[in-house]
């Protein structure tokens, strides 16, 4: 059987990057995606728009591929935040239709990037990288939406014996990442910065979160990849076991840049989790797979490449 993968969801920001680092190791890359923005298929790598491919044409897709990885999501946190219906049709429902499609073929590893920053209750958190035991409770619609799909693909493992690899990212951010309102804090400040315009802070800017270089990320993917469980599941933490708050990101970016940001600080919201960092460790033992680039070198790498842009 040749060596094909499909991608849900692979012109965001994560499945470009990750279509880079998966050229030349699958035959075939089946890309599905709501919003076509290009359409360069090539002798290895083909785009379906998701509408027109359903029923027999996803089946016959499926019975090609030995693995899937799962990226799709049309939120954040804030986007869906009083809109339970609209997780509920745009996210929820369409990963449902796809596990379905999923149990009428031959065991293929599923990868589905859920969020490592958005579902583990934080009420008790004692100022250590929280593990994949770690108790699940999310504040959010968005994260509700994710743990019920991790919930679906468990059960669904469990009864059809499909190896299901769930990966709890934390915040991306790097080359390439594109501007998208309400997303990506680092992309943002940086275009604020560049544009001469405020940023907007929800609450006193000590909100922490851990960031993954996008690179790193893609990594992790191919790690998993080439670790596939037996008939079971896998939850892995994927982040850099570091903490950093908006004050810090803003005053990083402020010394990389040479340039001054204008802080507008506003009412917190209640969707937003206090702080938060991921133990990668049960990823490292399964896989070897270890963060390379810090921080402060993806900041100047994404500075670099911005200006390129000008």
């Amino acid at each position: 059987m040749a060596k094909n993968i499909i991608i849900v969801g692979g012109q965001g920001f994560a499945g470009l990057t990750l279509l880079k680092h998966l050229n030349g190791l699958y035959d075939k890359i089946h890309v599905l995606t709501r919003h076509p923005l290009i359409n360069d298929s090539s002798n290895k790598t083909t785009y379906h728009h998701v509408n027109n491919l359903q029923g027999k044409n996803l089946d016959n897709l499926l019975a090609q591929c030995t693995a899937v990885i799962y990226l799709a999501s049309d939120s954040t946190p804030g986007s869906s935040a009083g809109q339970p219906l609209f997780e509920l049709h745009n996210n929820i429902q369409p990963a449902f239709e796809f596990i379905e499609h999923l149990q009428q073929h031959h065991p293929i590893h599923f990868i589905y990037v859920s969020s490592g920053g958005a579902i583990y209750d934080t009420r008790y958190y004692l100022d250590q990288p929280i593990t994949e035991d770690h108790l699940i409770s999310p504040p959010s619609y968005y994260g509700a939406g994710k743990v019920a799909i991790e919930a679906f693909l468990m059960a669904f493992s469990h009864q059809f014996n499909h190896p299901v690899t769930l990966l709890r990212p934390s915040n991306f951010y790097g080359v390439g990442q594109p501007r998208k309102k309400d997303f990506g804090l680092i992309r943002t400040i940086f275009d604020r910065l560049i544009t001469n315009q405020p940023i907007e802070i929800w609450g006193d800017g000590e909100n922490k979160r851990d960031y993954i270089y996008i690179d790193d990320f893609a990594q992790a993917c191919i790690a998993c990849l080439n670790n596939p469980p037996s008939n079971t599941s896998h939850i892995f933490n994927v982040g850099s076991g570091f903490g950093y708050s908006i004050n810090e990101i803003c005053s990083k970016i402020e010394a990389v840049t040479s340039m001054s940001l204008t802080r507008e600080y506003k009412s917190p919201r209640t969707v937003d989790i206090r702080k938060i960092t991921l133990n990668y460790r049960h990823l490292h033992q399964i896989t070897g797979w270890i963060t390379t680039v810090t921080l402060d070198e993806g900041l100047n790498r994404m500075w670099t490449w911005l200006q390129s842009q000008q």
